[in-house]
């Protein structure tokens, strides 16, 4: 189970060590003198960085261009700023020399910290209305080994976000008006490779400002250490350099830049490592994100996410850049359901190629984005896309990993209503039972077999809540008529298949039941991987035993529950 959670990859991307265009590196800052780590140190690399953790350490991830370029820039309160050139496969080993430097002019009024007081000031420097966001965006997928590339996924696209209101933690809604995507694969691949999610939702996930996440969460201050490093000029304002880094775990660490004189965040930097995944895998992840001041507020303009993972013996990294190109306040359009981007949607399988008028409408400005300086630049590498069939123990793990990760199996959570009703006072079992006898707790997992017939498998019980065991095995198929699709999909769902209940109590079975149940159910899409749904279901009695158990049998049955895709 553990490799199919890494497989799906429920993250939205992962990172670790180094991968051609998109790299890791790490390192610890030093005290030249005493040999002590120098903690909340500032790192910049080009128009990214980070800061040092409680131990002086620092990772980040990002583009090898840009640090060939650039190099490592380390500055800090205290101390002599010092660069080095990049060094491949390196760790980075620096030391910083003391020099004679105070930090003037950050002192608040009322005791209030620049954080305190930036968070407090988000609603006069943010929009507090929504807004409608459009921008251009690009993703990049790479796998390599030692040996050559063997999959590259390239995707420009332009987005529209319904973004809602710094005051309200109410996440923004993603529509994907056009997209062209490459997609070149080594069909000869022996192992799978991770399957990256959430690439289109990673610009207004990662603005820290409205998410109210990590740094600036509630409870912060008892997480996070925050050391203020002097001033600088960001996004053209005068602005707070402030590091931080988690105060019990080396995990996270990053920059708040803000400005003086409104206390606006104008730039975040983020990286986040040594964390796991639900399969256990480590991972690592660094971006970054700016703000520009449009008539005295704020809003989202440029994001830029880079990550690398090594699983399965692949190198794997993943990119993501975002340019704002259009601010609309006072045309609010409210998205159909059947547009918006679903929370864990596989990015490969969203497109859109978009209508002659569209295609024309975003021709320029996917011409112009092409060569943007804010945008990653990976080549399109030589891929090896001639098909050769693999083993046949490969063919069939891949055959299980395909079916089990493109929507072929569901699973519904339900409360299951009893056939029969049982009489409160029970002579055979020396004690009265509760209403709550006639009810159950179900679990299913429902297997695709074609298009839309499903196997289902159920287990249901009521643990003995109510003094007697109610027990139901199930097995069923089923065929889902879709209808609606245009915007909450609706499934009407007739079903036939067999039952066995069992009702007993410290061991012994005092009455059971095989029954014919043939059903219909109704579902109702909340997301695209979550279902609200009700069932009915006629109980056909076959067989039944029963020792004494006082009960009125009833044909129908009722079932509600959750279906998760």
């Amino acid at each position: 189970m553990r490799k199919i959670y890494s497989l799906i990859a429920l993250f939205w991307f992962f990172s670790s060590t180094t991968l051609a265009q998109i790299i890791a590196i790490s390192g610890k800052v030093s005290d030249s003198k005493t040999g002590l780590p120098v903690a909340g140190a500032t790192l910049k690399i080009g128009s990214t960085g980070t800061s040092t953790d409680k131990g002086g350490g620092f990772n980040l991830v990002l583009e090898k261009s840009v640090i060939e370029q650039h190099g490592i820039t380390v500055t800090c309160i205290g101390y002599q700023k010092t660069s080095v050139a990049y060094k491949a496969d390196h760790i980075y080993n620096l030391t910083l020399m003391p020099a004679v430097n105070t930090l003037s002019g950050v002192t608040i009024s009322n005791g209030e910290s620049i954080i305190q007081k930036a968070i407090r000031k988000i609603p006069l420097n943010y929009p507090v209305k929504d807004v409608m966001l459009e921008g251009f965006l690009r993703m990049y997928h790479i796998v390599k080994d030692s040996v050559a590339y063997r999959q590259y996924y390239k995707n420009d696209a332009v987005i529209k976000m319904r973004y809602t209101p710094y005051t309200t933690k109410e996440e923004p809604q993603v529509v994907l008006l056009q997209n062209n995507a490459t997609h070149l694969t080594d069909l000869s691949l022996a192992k799978d490779t991770l399957r990256w999610v959430n690439s289109y939702l990673v610009p207004h996930r990662t603005d820290m400002v409205h998410t109210r996440t990590f740094i600036l969460a509630a409870n912060s201050a008892k997480k996070y250490t925050y050391v203020i490093n002097g001033k600088d000029w960001v996004n053209g304002s005068r602005v707070y350099v402030v590091n931080f880094f988690s105060m019990k775990q080396n995990d996270q660490a990053g920059t708040l830049y803000i400005d003086t004189a409104s206390y606006a965040i104008v730039k975040t930097e983020l990286t986040l490592y040594n964390v796991k995944s639900l399969s256990g895998l480590g991972f690592k992840k660094s971006y970054t994100v700016n703000y520009k001041k449009i008539n005295g507020r704020w809003y989202l303009d440029h994001v830029k996410a880079n990550a690398a993972a090594n699983h399965n013996g692949f190198d794997q990294s993943a990119s993501v850049d975002y340019k704002t190109t259009a601010i609309d306040s006072t045309r609010i359009e409210d998205p159909a359901y059947h547009e918006v981007i679903q929370n864990r949607s596989m990015d490969v399988n969203v497109n859109n190629p978009g209508t002659a008028e569209t295609q024309a409408k975003y021709a320029g400005l996917f011409k112009s984005s092409t060569a943007d300086p804010l945008m990653t630049q990976i080549p399109t590498p030589a891929v090896d896309t001639t098909k050769r069939a693999p083993t046949t123990g490969t063919n069939t793990m891949r055959g299980i990993y395909n079916y089990l990760r493109n929507g072929n199996l569901h699973r519904t959570l339900t409360i299951n209503g009893s056939p029969f009703s049982l009489a409160e006072n029970q002579p055979l079992i020396g004690n009265s039972v509760g209403d709550i006898a006639n009810y159950s707790l179900g679990n299913s997992l429902q297997f695709r077999l074609k298009k839309e017939v499903f196997f289902s498998v159920s287990f249901s019980s009521n643990f003995g809540i109510g003094s007697i065991w109610n027990t139901e095995l199930a097995t069923s198929f089923l065929y889902n008529f879709q209808f609606n699709n245009a915007h909450r999909p609706i499934s009407v769902s007739p079903s036939l298949g067999y039952s066995y209940i069992s009702l007993s109590k410290a061991g012994t079975s005092y009455y059971n039941q095989h029954s014919l149940i043939p059903g219909i159910g109704i579902a109702i899409e909340h997301s695209h991987n979550l279902s609200y749904f009700i069932q009915a279901k006629y109980y056909g009695i076959l067989n039944s035993h029963n020792q004494g158990i006082l009960l009125t049998r009833q044909l129908l049955a009722p079932t509600i529950g959750l279906i998760f895709k």
